[in-house]
């Protein structure tokens, strides 16, 4: 029995939870599976419990094994902000851990409900639970729970140094838990950073295609006058990608294409083609010439009436193609600050170019369709090993060398292999799915691959026979803007980007002046063999006001080319924070480090920030052209 005391600290503890879920749990009937062990220290710092089922106690020693933890965590995790742990204990480690300043948080995963019942009932933790200091999650938490937590800082700038550490071996028994726990966790850090993305010249690329193409954007019809014509005209959409499965549905899509809207992604418009299957939407997310090659041809038996949809980063290549053909077109431009500084919200935006599905989702989603179905949405190999429907353009095993991971199955038995890519993309397709499940009912039919969380799992045939009743098809043509309006956005992206060219030299200078002045300071670092830790502090002050510069930059269009190389540097960056040296050598090793890493990032924002005002210079000419056309004025 506990006394009433207790049981009100108890509540307060639980009061303080921020996890609704886990308070629910501690909240109602709970079997007790602990029993506090004699109390040998007479303090906290020696409690200790045992398991009244296996006989296990949480400690053999509870004040020598915390005492060995607490040495460890003080000395090696000493800078660290963030720490993750599977299993609670007694809870006394966490408290005197959080005294630590630089500790932001620490997570902790405890399956057992009744250990943390008990330990409530003793120890206060109200103000680190209140704080968010401490969070207590359990091993079957949500992975979009997770990807909320990393993508937010200091959980995010720390993600490359993350390591589950286990709290003591009693936890052990819970291998199988743990073992899956660190897979998930392990995985959505991985795409975490991987959506960081890691190329300068990659997000240079989109840009400067997007400079190229934007007058072509101006000059067709918006996304928002798709919307306008088009909203609640369907109500079934089916998405179709160019997965192993996909072969075994055309006959079936075949024969139900005029009752439902399809969407269909670039790489699969050929496969249709081939079997006089007309799509409504044709979309188009990746930026490269190989992927424009994908509407190098045309078809007579299908064109007709298509609206091809790309994202406005696509090479310019895909648009020529579809002009000389005559089919009609609609360019998105990529989410960025750019484009709201240049009042481009009717042409609206995609969240992605890495994948053509979540885009195509998220447009049957805003068309208001009450279901979407997807097809062919393998993203993984099939039995056979291969990576692409048989007729897709590349090959069926076009992907099929990229090195494998494991997925849940379709039908939620047993694992497929796929590749991290495409797990990236599933977590996204999931996580929109996640959040908009209020008005639309999400199906995956591709009857194989890697299972879709969210989705209703569902034979195709069974979908069309049951979603898919009367012709469902009631579409006129989207409208381009009027000529003012056009100009007014033509001049307004000719303005923003002088703008940027402008900020581009104002940033060259200002790194190459930090660069300058550290290069020439690193060299009176060793002064006859000394070694001048003041001249190393210097460097280093003067490298955090350099930090202050690049904040400042961020707030412009700028900072959108350097972002991912910058995300990396930080996540690689947080790898030498966190190290605490142990003597003279080590902190020299570890300054030192700190110094060539920065001086390395300047040289490589001053390469690239060139190749920004470049690739500008480069690509202007169709937007002066159209200004000079209509008598209007370039800023270049």
């Amino acid at each position: 029995m506990y006394s009433a005391e207790q049981k009100d600290l108890f509540f307060q503890n639980v009061s303080s939870l921020k996890n609704t879920s886990l308070y629910k749990k501690l909240t109602t009937t709970i079997s007790n599976n602990f029993k506090i062990l004699p109390n040998g220290g007479g303090d906290l710092f020696s409690l200790n419990l045992i398991n009244i089922h296996n006989k296990l106690s949480i400690y053999q020693d509870a004040k020598k094994e915390l005492e060995e933890k607490l040495k460890l965590f003080q000395t090696q995790y000493l800078f660290y902000p963030v720490l993750y742990f599977y299993g609670f204990g007694n809870g006394i480690l966490y408290k005197i851990l959080l005294k630590n300043t630089h500790l932001k948080h620490l997570i902790v995963f405890e399956d057992d409900i009744s250990l943390l019942y008990e330990i409530f009932h003793l120890i206060d933790f109200r103000e680190e639970l209140r704080n968010n200091k401490l969070i207590i999650l359990q091993s079957d938490v949500l992975s979009k729970d997770l990807e909320n937590i990393f993508t937010t800082p200091p959980f995010f700038n720390f993600l490359r140094v993350y390591f589950l550490h286990l709290h003591s071996v009693y936890y052990e028994i819970f291998q199988d838990k743990i073992i899956k726990l660190n897979n998930k966790i392990s995985q959505i850090i991985k795409t975490t950073i991987l959506y960081q993305g890691n190329d300068i010249e990659d997000a240079l690329q989109g840009f400067t295609q997007f400079i190229f193409n934007s007058p072509k954007m101006i000059l067709n019809p918006s996304l928002d006058s798709l919307y306008q014509t088009r909203k609640k005209k369907s109500k079934t959409a089916i998405i179709v990608s160019t997965g192993p499965s996909l072969d075994k549905q055309l006959l079936v899509l075949k024969k139900y294409q005029n009752k439902a809207t399809i969407f269909c992604a670039d790489s699969a418009y050929s496969i249709l083609a081939k079997y006089d299957i007309k799509p409504d939407y044709v979309l188009m997310s990746e930026r490269t010439e190989k992927t424009a090659d994908l509407f190098k041809n045309s078809y007579k038996n299908i064109d007709e009436g298509i609206i091809f949809v790309l994202l406005a980063l696509a090479h310019p290549k895909a648009i020529k193609y579809l002009e000389d053909s005559k089919r009609n077109y609609i360019l998105i431009p990529y989410p960025s600050l750019f484009v709201k500084k240049c009042m481009l919200e009717d042409f609206g935006n995609f969240p992605s170019g890495s994948t053509v599905a979540l885009n195509a989702l998220k447009l049957a989603y805003t068309l208001e369709h009450k279901s979407i179905i997807f097809i062919g949405q393998d993203l993984a190999y099939s039995q056979d090993g291969t990576s692409h429907s048989k007729d897709y353009m590349y090959g069926s095993n076009y992907e099929s060398s990229i090195k494998q991971e494991s997925a849940l199955a379709y039908g939620g038995k047993g694992e497929v292999k796929t590749h991290c890519m495409w797990n990236a993309f599933r977590l996204s397709i999931e996580n929109f799915i996640y959040k908009n499940t209020k008005n639309c009912k999400f199906y995956n039919a591709t009857e194989g691959g890697a299972s879709i969380e969210g989705t209703i799992e569902k034979p195709f045939l069974e979908c069309c026979l049951n979603l898919l009743n009367d012709n469902d098809k009631k579409f006129t043509q989207p409208k381009i803007l009027d000529t003012d309006k056009q100009n007014e956005l033509l001049l307004n992206i000719d303005e923003n980007l002088y703008e940027l060219y402008i900020d581009c030299d104002k940033f060259l200078k200002e790194l190459n002046e930090y660069l300058k002045d550290t290069e020439e300071d690193s060299k009176k670092i060793f002064d006859k063999n000394i070694i001048n830790k003041v001249v190393i502090q210097e460097i280093i002050k003067k490298l955090d006001s350099l930090k202050l510069r690049i904040d400042y930059y961020s707030k412009s269009v700028l900072y959108e080319f350097i972002r991912s190389f910058l995300m990396q540097f930080e996540f690689n960056l947080a790898r030498i924070y966190v190290l605490n040296p142990k003597n003279e050598q080590e902190w020299l090793d570890k300054n030192l480090t700190w110094i060539k890493d920065h001086i390395f990032l300047m040289q490589v924002l001053i390469a690239n920030i060139k190749l920004v005002k470049q690739g500008i210079r480069e690509n202007i000419a169709p937007l002066k052209q159209i200004l000079l056309s209509r008598n209007l004025k370039s800023l270049f």
